[in-house]
Protein backbone atom coordinates (compact mmCIF):
# COMPACT_ATOMS: atom_id res chain seq x y z
CA UNK A 1 0.00 0.00 0.00
CA UNK A 2 1.98 3.14 -1.35
CA UNK A 3 0.38 6.40 0.21
CA UNK A 4 2.96 8.39 -1.58
CA UNK A 5 0.56 8.55 -4.68
CA UNK A 6 -2.65 10.04 -4.37
CA UNK A 7 -4.57 6.72 -5.88
CA UNK A 8 -3.78 4.76 -2.69
CA UNK A 9 -2.77 1.88 -5.25
CA UNK A 10 -0.97 -1.66 -4.17
CA UNK A 11 2.07 -1.53 -5.48
CA UNK A 12 5.23 -4.57 -5.42
CA UNK A 13 8.60 -4.28 -5.32
CA UNK A 14 10.95 -7.36 -4.28
CA UNK A 15 14.53 -7.05 -2.78
CA UNK A 16 17.67 -8.48 -4.64
CA UNK A 17 19.83 -9.89 -1.49
CA UNK A 18 22.75 -10.41 -4.38
CA UNK A 19 22.49 -6.58 -5.23
CA UNK A 20 21.11 -5.79 -1.64
CA UNK A 21 18.57 -3.24 -3.50
CA UNK A 22 14.72 -3.04 -4.25
CA UNK A 23 13.20 -3.73 -7.50
CA UNK A 24 11.69 -1.10 -9.33
CA UNK A 25 8.24 -0.88 -7.71
CA UNK A 26 5.35 -2.11 -9.92
CA UNK A 27 1.49 -1.46 -10.09
CA UNK A 28 -0.35 -4.57 -8.89
CA UNK A 29 -3.83 -3.01 -8.45
CA UNK A 30 -4.37 -0.35 -11.43
CA UNK A 31 -6.86 1.62 -9.14
CA UNK A 32 -7.08 2.56 -5.34
CA UNK A 33 -6.65 -0.46 -2.76
CA UNK A 34 -6.54 -0.99 0.74
CA UNK A 35 -5.41 -3.76 3.32
CA UNK A 36 -3.46 -5.77 0.76
CA UNK A 37 -2.03 -9.23 1.88
CA UNK A 38 0.40 -11.48 0.07
CA UNK A 39 1.16 -15.00 -0.20
CA UNK A 40 4.21 -16.19 -1.61
CA UNK A 41 4.94 -20.40 -3.29
CA UNK A 42 6.94 -22.17 -5.63
CA UNK A 43 8.63 -18.40 -6.72
CA UNK A 44 4.75 -17.09 -7.65
CA UNK A 45 3.31 -14.34 -5.37
CA UNK A 46 -0.07 -13.63 -4.83
CA UNK A 47 -1.79 -10.36 -4.16
CA UNK A 48 -5.44 -9.53 -2.25
CA UNK A 49 -6.74 -6.36 -1.66
CA UNK A 50 -9.91 -4.62 -1.02
CA UNK A 51 -10.73 -1.85 -3.84
CA UNK A 52 -13.15 1.24 -2.84
CA UNK A 53 -15.39 3.03 -5.20
CA UNK A 54 -19.22 2.80 -6.30
CA UNK A 55 -18.56 -0.49 -5.44
CA UNK A 56 -16.21 -2.03 -2.91
CA UNK A 57 -14.22 -5.24 -4.24
CA UNK A 58 -12.18 -7.77 -3.00
CA UNK A 59 -9.20 -8.60 -6.17
CA UNK A 60 -6.81 -11.00 -6.75
CA UNK A 61 -4.10 -10.74 -9.14
CA UNK A 62 -0.59 -13.17 -8.99
CA UNK A 63 2.69 -12.82 -10.76
CA UNK A 64 3.87 -16.14 -12.12
CA UNK A 65 7.19 -17.01 -13.45
CA UNK A 66 7.88 -12.97 -13.24
CA UNK A 67 4.62 -11.79 -15.34
CA UNK A 68 0.98 -10.48 -13.32
CA UNK A 69 -1.94 -12.14 -14.19
CA UNK A 70 -5.03 -9.96 -14.86
CA UNK A 71 -6.93 -8.89 -12.44
CA UNK A 72 -9.36 -10.67 -10.55
CA UNK A 73 -12.78 -9.90 -8.67
CA UNK A 74 -13.37 -12.11 -6.11
CA UNK A 75 -16.31 -10.59 -4.50
CA UNK A 76 -18.11 -7.41 -4.43
CA UNK A 77 -21.16 -5.41 -3.24
CA UNK A 78 -22.39 -2.07 -4.08
CA UNK A 79 -21.67 0.17 -1.31
CA UNK A 80 -24.59 2.51 -2.36
CA UNK A 81 -26.54 -0.56 -0.44
CA UNK A 82 -24.52 0.16 2.67
CA UNK A 83 -22.73 -2.64 2.16
CA UNK A 84 -18.84 -3.53 1.88
CA UNK A 85 -16.66 -5.68 1.41
CA UNK A 86 -13.07 -5.61 3.04
CA UNK A 87 -10.15 -6.63 5.65
CA UNK A 88 -9.26 -9.70 3.37
CA UNK A 89 -6.75 -12.37 4.21
CA UNK A 90 -4.50 -15.29 1.92
CA UNK A 91 -2.90 -18.45 2.66
CA UNK A 92 -1.52 -21.10 0.45
CA UNK A 93 -2.26 -24.15 1.11
CA UNK A 94 0.60 -26.68 1.36
CA UNK A 95 -1.19 -27.95 -1.89
CA UNK A 96 -0.78 -25.29 -3.47
CA UNK A 97 -4.42 -24.08 -3.89
CA UNK A 98 -4.74 -20.27 -2.72
CA UNK A 99 -7.32 -19.32 -0.44
CA UNK A 100 -8.68 -15.84 0.29
CA UNK A 101 -10.95 -14.89 2.98
CA UNK A 102 -13.16 -11.50 3.49
CA UNK A 103 -15.77 -9.92 5.65
CA UNK A 104 -18.58 -8.35 4.64
CA UNK A 105 -20.17 -5.84 6.44
CA UNK A 106 -23.71 -3.60 6.65
CA UNK A 107 -26.35 -2.61 8.00
CA UNK A 108 -25.71 -3.90 11.42
CA UNK A 109 -24.59 -7.51 10.07
CA UNK A 110 -21.19 -8.77 8.88
CA UNK A 111 -20.88 -11.79 7.32
CA UNK A 112 -17.34 -13.89 6.51
CA UNK A 113 -16.86 -15.27 3.16
CA UNK A 114 -13.88 -17.45 1.53
CA UNK A 115 -12.68 -18.66 -2.27
CA UNK A 116 -10.23 -20.46 -3.86
CA UNK A 117 -9.22 -20.00 -7.42
CA UNK A 118 -11.75 -23.22 -8.23
CA UNK A 119 -14.70 -20.93 -7.08
CA UNK A 120 -16.06 -19.09 -10.37
CA UNK A 121 -16.99 -15.33 -10.21
CA UNK A 122 -20.40 -15.54 -9.67
CA UNK A 123 -20.29 -17.82 -6.67
CA UNK A 124 -18.42 -14.68 -5.20
CA UNK A 125 -17.31 -17.40 -2.89
CA UNK A 126 -18.57 -19.51 0.67
CA UNK A 127 -20.91 -18.01 3.13
CA UNK A 128 -18.43 -19.29 6.47
CA UNK A 129 -20.37 -17.15 9.06
CA UNK A 130 -23.78 -14.60 9.44
CA UNK A 131 -23.56 -12.37 12.34
CA UNK A 132 -25.97 -9.80 13.74
CA UNK A 133 -22.67 -7.48 15.24
CA UNK A 134 -19.62 -6.26 13.48
CA UNK A 135 -16.92 -8.97 12.99
CA UNK A 136 -12.96 -8.82 13.47
CA UNK A 137 -10.78 -9.18 10.18
CA UNK A 138 -10.64 -13.05 9.11
CA UNK A 139 -7.03 -14.50 9.21
CA UNK A 140 -6.21 -17.53 6.78
CA UNK A 141 -3.58 -20.41 8.41
CA UNK A 142 -2.16 -23.27 6.36
CA UNK A 143 -1.66 -26.55 8.81
CA UNK A 144 2.04 -27.29 8.43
Amino acid sequence: WDTRFSDYGIRFARFDAGNFSWTQTEDVSGAPGVAARIAVTGGNVHVVWAERGATTAIKHRAKVNGQWTAIAEISSAAFSNGVRVETPALVVADSGEVFAAWAENGFGTSELSCANEKTTRSDHGVLVTSAMHASSAPVAASRQ
